[in-house]
């Protein structure tokens, strides 16, 4: 895409980190969680994906991909321990 974001992935399931209002938010979010949890993220890679509400853009942060929903809401309750807040989003979305 024009803006630097990877191109998202349909496949696998992700963890939803966050909706913000610019790329570069996003991706600062993203440094904070690879600093501050690399066990977690160490074998994810993030995306960024546009999401129009109200006539706003936000920008979805999502870490991933994982092969299937229990082994990311396996994940996604290790942040939840960790303090970090996160959504199992299916395929596609």
């Amino acid at each position: 895409p024009a803006d630097g974001c990877p191109a998202p992935v349909a496949t696998g399931y992700w963890l939803q980190f966050g909706a913000l209002s610019d790329v570069a938010a996003a991706r600062r979010l993203w440094q904070q969680l690879t600093d501050g949890h690399p066990d977690l993220t160490r074998d994810m890679e993030s995306r960024i994906s546009p999401l129009a509400i109200n006539g706003k853009t936000l920008h979805r942060l999502q870490g991933g991909a994982f092969v299937d929903r229990d082994a990311a809401r396996q994940r996604c309750t290790q942040f939840e321990s960790a303090g970090v807040t996160c959504l199992v989003k299916s395929p596609g979305s």
